[in-house]
């Protein structure tokens, strides 16, 4: 390919006729010089006597349905760079008005005459997206149904037991004032009171499980931590402290619920197994990422029980959930140590940084 004359469609078809990718040659001034057949199945038999741009041709968007602004056009940067790109995904529209997937990557071939050639190289990635899409929906399902089995158990050792045993106390107290008519009153209230001990206990895991079954954000993610905070310290008695430097703007409300899941699912652990004395929450965002870090100098426990995959739903769907926000999470933890989550999320693809919820 040494010189502008040698482009000849022999040469191309040889070399990329029959590929499987959407193969597109361009002048560079970004007009169509040569598409492979796959290409031409697209977008219709363009040749360089059209004088098409490739924009024109494609009706290029992002991978959200924005059409692409000729600022961002890869292959605008490719001219003025000179460089090549590897692999972007985008949705193009073929010429039946179908928009596809794809994936492309764009070369920056010189030429010894001085004007070069760009390369563009498509593939159809629509059913690996569909895959992912399906995989991504059966995770976040079994997600939901691995937090729902865990709220039915929390119910079944906490609340059912408990006023099973209420229950269990009130007929043998009953059978004893059959019993015996003579029985001392203040014994009666003493199980009485023992009894409403155990139903006030149950009344509030009930509650709490509830709460936990049905969240949904009052506030922003900030306002949710901290009441989450407080309402901590008042049903534990754990000291709590927040600290919080913000200096990007806020996300989505999708972005900020699985947060707050995240949150709520610690704070739950804190509260039930930690015998924690102390909470330390320190949340920094920016307007690039998220860090949440939650320290707690209770009991500890092995963090080998999240990768073991064994029960702990609750622990495994706070490491899922940030995979599926494209982020991580780590929990560092010895028994009799006490325990340290940290979260670290990147802002949101559909998310800019100046944009404002």
């Amino acid at each position: 390919m040494a010189n502008r004359t040698e482009l000849n469609d022999e040469f191309f078809r040889q070399l990329f006729e029959q590929a499987i990718d959407g193969c597109i040659v361009l002048t560079s001034d970004l007009r169509i010089a040569y598409m492979n057949k796959t290409a031409r199945s697209w977008f219709g038999d363009i040749t360089k006597e059209n004088s098409a741009f490739c924009g024109d041709v494609m009706r290029c968007k992002d991978e959200h349905g924005v059409a692409v602004r000729s600022d961002q056009c890869p292959g605008c940067i490719v001219k003025a760079r000179q460089l090549s790109l590897g692999d972007r995904q985008m949705n193009v529209t073929t010429v039946s008005g179908t928009s596809i997937a794809v994936s492309v990557s764009y070369s920056y071939i010189p030429t010894d005459s001085g004007e070069p050639w760009i390369m563009m190289v498509m593939r159809d990635v629509t059913v690996q997206k569909q895959w992912q899409q399906e995989r991504l929906f059966n995770e976040s399902l079994n997600l939901t149904l691995a937090e729902r089995e865990r709220i039915a158990r929390d119910l079944h050792d906490t609340v059912a037991q408990n006023l099973a045993y209420g229950a269990m106390q009130l007929s043998l107290l009953k059978k004893t004032c059959e019993s015996t008519p003579l029985l001392v009153p203040t014994l009666i209230l003493d199980q009485l009171g023992a009894i409403a001990e155990v139903v006030d206990q149950s009344i509030q895991e009930l509650r709490n499980s509830l709460y936990d079954l049905n969240l949904h954000l009052e506030t922003d993610l900030i306002g949710f931590i901290r009441d989450s905070a407080m309402r901590l310290q008042s049903r534990s008695g754990i000291e709590t402290h927040v600290v919080v430097r913000d200096s990007g703007s806020s996300w989505s409300t999708r972005d900020e619920v699985q947060l707050a899941r995240m949150v709520q699912e610690i704070m739950t652990n804190v509260r039930k197994h930690s015998r924690a004395s102390h909470v330390q929450i320190e949340l920094v965002r920016t307007q690039e990422d998220l860090l949440l870090t939650i320290q707690d100098d209770g009991c500890g426990f092995d963090p080998g029980v999240i990768r073991a995959g064994h029960g702990h739903f609750g622990l495994q769907s706070i490491v899922e959930r940030s995979r599926l926000l494209g982020g991580v999470s780590t929990v560092e933890s010895i028994p009799e140590s006490g325990t340290t989550w940290t979260i670290r999320l990147p802002r949101p693809s559909d998310q800019p940084a100046s944009m404002q919820q």
